[in-house]
C-alpha cells in the first residue's frame, strides 16, 4: 500500500500491512495514547470524499472549529482519505470569525502516524468481521447460563428464564457475556491487529483510530455518518416475559480496542454494554430504571433479583419508609378493582430501579 501526500511532499511509500507484525509499546505509551494524544496539539479526520485540497480545507476547518468551541487548543489538523490514499496536513488557527487552515508540509513521522492509522483502519475492519463470525458461532447466553444459573424465578407467573431481562438483572451474568466476548476478541486480534513494532494502538467506536510511536501521534476522528457497526455485537433473545413485543428483546454490546501492550502481544479490550439499544421485556433496558409498568412475571423476577442485592422499596418513590414488596401482582388492565402505583428500589439509599406495579386498589 502506498499514499499521496497532498502536503507539498509527494507521494510517501509504503507496505503492504498484512506482511508486518505489530507490536506495541509500553504501558505508558498506552495512557499517552488515552488522553494526550486525543487533546493534543494534533488530531486526524477521516474524509473519504476529500479528493482535493479545498474539500480538506473545509474538512479541517470545521474540525478546529469544534475542537476550539471544546476548550482544546489544536495547532495542525491532518485529513485523510482512507479510500485514495490521500494525506492532507494544515496548520489551524481560531482567526477572527472563522478558523484559519492553512496546508503545510507533513514531516515524516507525521507521515509514518498517519500511514499507520489507515492501516489499522482496515485492520480492524477486518478483525471486527473475523471477531463477529466467532461472536455468531458462540453461544454466549447458554454458556453463561450453564456456568452460572439464574438464582431467582418467579414462583406465582408463567415465567420465561434465560431472558435479556434475566441477564441484565444478574450482573454474574453480565460479566460472564463480557468475559466471553473479550476473549474471543483476543483470538482474533492475534491474526488481524499484530503488527508493526514500536506503536501503540487505540479504537473505538466515538472516538476514531489512533496511533502513538515513540516520536508522536494523534488519533484520527470518524467521518461524519460512519458506519461503525462492526465495533458492535448484537444478543437477541428469542423468548421475553412481555407477549408480542414489536421489537424482540436483545442486548447489544460496543468493542473498543483500548491499546496494545509489549512482549508478548496483548491487545487491552473494552466490552461495555449500550443500554440505550437493548431492550428487555419488551421494554428499553432504561425503561426499568424509570417508572416501566411491569406485568405479574416481571414484578416478580424484580423483587428476586432486587431482594438478593439487598434492596429496600418505596412507594411512592418519595416516601422515606421502606416497605414490603406487594404480595398481591395484578396484571395490567385487570380491571378497576387494581390500582396503578410507582415504586422505587433502593440500593444503599440511592434509587437504582423505578417501575409501575398494579396491585388492589385496596392495598395502596
Amino acid at each position: 500500500m502506498s499514499f499521496n501526500d497532498q502536503s507539498g511532499l509527494g507521494r510517501v511509500g509504503g507496505s503492504t500491512f498484512r506482511s508486518r507484525g505489530v507490536k506495541a509499546l509500553t504501558f505508558a505509551a498506552m495512557m499517552v495514547l488515552a488522553s494526550a494524544a486525543v487533546a493534543g496539539d494534533r488530531v486526524g479526520r477521516f474524509c473519504p470524499e476529500c479528493r482535493d485540497q479545498g474539500a480538506a480545507q473545509q474538512v479541517a476547518v470545521s474540525t478546529a472549529k469544534a475542537s476550539f468551541a471544546d476548550g482544546e487548543s489544536i495547532g495542525r489538523v491532518f485529513v485523510i482519505n482512507h479510500l485514495t490514499e490521500q494525506l492532507f496536513a494544515f496548520n489551524v488557527s481560531p482567526g477572527n470569525s472563522r478558523p484559519r487552515a492553512v496546508l503545510s508540509r507533513m514531516s515524516p513521522d507525521e507521515r509514518a502516524v498517519a500511514e499507520a492509522i489507515i492501516e489499522l483502519r482496515f485492520a480492524w475492519e477486518e478483525f471486527a468481521q473475523d471477531l463477529g463470525a466467532l461472536l455468531v458461532e458462540a453461544d454466549l447466553t447458554g454458556n453463561a447460563l450453564t456456568r452460572s444459573p439464574v438464582s431467582f424465578t418467579a414462583v406465582d407467573a408463567p415465567c420465561p428464564v434465560g431472558t435479556a431481562l434475566d441477564f441484565h438483572l444478574a450482573p454474574h451474568l453480565m460479566a460472564d457475556i463480557i468475559n466471553q466476548i473479550n476473549e474471543l476478541a483476543t483470538a482474533a486480534a492475534e491474526t488481524r491487529l499484530d503488527f508493526m513494532p514500536g506503536a501503540s494502538f487505540r479504537v473505538d467506536r466515538l472516538g476514531g483510530v489512533g496511533v502513538m510511536m515513540p516520536t508522536g501521534g494523534f488519533v484520527a476522528q470518524w467521518e461524519p455518518g460512519s458506519a461503525r457497526g462492526p465495533t458492535l455485537f448484537r444478543e437477541n433473545f428469542d423468548v421475553s416475559e412481555h407477549p408480542g413485543p414489536l421489537i424482540p428483546d436483545r442486548l447489544i454490546f460496543e468493542n473498543n480496542l483500548m491499546a496494545t501492550l509489549d512482549s508478548p502481544f496483548l491487545p487491552l479490550f473494552k466490552v461495555d454494554l449500550i443500554p440505550e439499544a437493548s431492550r428487555s421485556a419488551g421494554m428499553p433496558l432504561a425503561a426499568w430504571h424509570s417508572g416501566a409498568e411491569a406485568n405479574r412475571c416481571v414484578a416478580r423476577k424484580l423483587e428476586a433479583a432486587l431482594n438478593e442485592l439487598g434492596a429496600t422499596y418505596h412507594m411512592p418513590p418519595g416516601n422515606p419508609r421502606p416497605m414490603a414488596f406487594p404480595a398481591n401482582i395484578a396484571e395490567p388492565g385487570s380491571g378497576p378493582d387494581s390500582c396503578r402505583r410507582l415504586m422505587a428500589a433502593k440500593l444503599g439509599g440511592v434509587t437504582s430501579h423505578k417501575f409501575t406495579i398494579n396491585i388492589p386498589c385496596e392495598e395502596t
